[in-house]
């Protein structure tokens, strides 16, 4: 049977940044490849007289990119690694009310470091914090999500 005592929350932190590093990456990847397309696309439009003669090139790569652009994955990568950076963090901040509340019961058995009811509350805590991490990464991703190519192109002419 397997013993899950060797395994410490860095190992969970270190899978998390697996995760986020391969996001980013992949992020990173694909805004490049919308690069090309973009230039690609504008000659293919151009030469069948598809563009609005008021967009420049330069504008029409930039509507092209942002509506293309694989946002997604920017922002999981980036939501992971917030969650990497506030784990650590709110685990302290949970770990320090814990131990204050301890202390003013009386330091009480039941409640004691290392306890089921420690255990508990760190473990919600976690779960809260990841929570709210990813609600503020989504709500940011789709205020500012572009709507259309079109709606795009409208901006980058006026």
């Amino acid at each position: 049977m397997l013993n899950f005592t060797r395994y410490s929350v860095f190992w969970v932190l270190g899978l998390i940044a697996l995760i986020a590093v391969f996001y980013l990456v992949r992020a990173f990847l694909g805004y490049r490849r919308v690069a090309v397309d973009a230039a690609e696309d504008y000659d293919y439009k151009l030469a069948r007289d598809m563009i609005d003669p008021r967009l420049s090139r330069d504008g029409y790569i930039s509507a092209y990119k942002r509506y293309h652009a694989p946002r997604n994955h920017a922002y999981i990568g980036f939501g992971v690694l917030a969650i990497l950076i506030l784990t650590p963090i709110g685990l302290a901040a949970l770990n320090f009310v814990s131990m204050q509340f301890w202390d003013m019961a009386g330091r009480p058995p039941i409640y004691a470091p290392r306890g089921i009811v420690w255990q508990f509350i760190i473990f919600f805590g976690t779960l809260c914090i990841w929570g709210l991490t990813t609600y503020m990464t989504a709500r940011r991703y789709y205020k500012y999500a572009p709507k259309t190519l079109r709606d795009e192109i409208l901006r980058e002419i006026n």
